[in-house]
């Protein structure tokens, strides 16, 4: 699967698409800090999906991710943002990785990922 739209994707409008290829964006990173730091295993809670802090929630087309949360860990269906959560998990455990989404105690309403190589 590619992270990046087809042509066909992009006339569409999938604003879907964006999200998911920022999220993997921003866990690639972390992976790679974490690979560089000579560790197996990272927990992200500073991507778009995860980040509680520093996120400008009145911009229409920036999901709250309390959001998040609340698809992951309540009664609250979002089939649009568990698709999101689903295929970002996807991309990564095709590669190899485990990925789980765990509730952030930190903050109590958003997740964090754990991601183990």
């Amino acid at each position: 699967m590619s992270t990046f739209p087809t042509a066909a994707e992009a006339r569409a409008g999938s604003r879907n698409n964006l999200v998911i290829h920022a999220e993997i964006r921003s866990i690639e990173q972390a992976i790679y800090q974490a690979i560089e730091n000579g560790e197996y295993e990272v927990e992200i809670d500073n991507s778009p999906m995860t980040n509680a802090f520093d996120i400008n929630y009145q911009d229409e087309e920036v999901v709250d991710p309390s959001d998040y949360f609340a698809t992951l860990f309540t009664d609250v269906n979002s089939r649009t943002l568990t698709e999101q959560v689903l295929l970002v998990q996807k991309t990564f455990v095709d590669l190899g990785y485990q990925i789980t989404p765990l509730k952030n105690s930190r903050t109590g309403n958003t997740f964090k990922w754990r991601i183990l190589w």
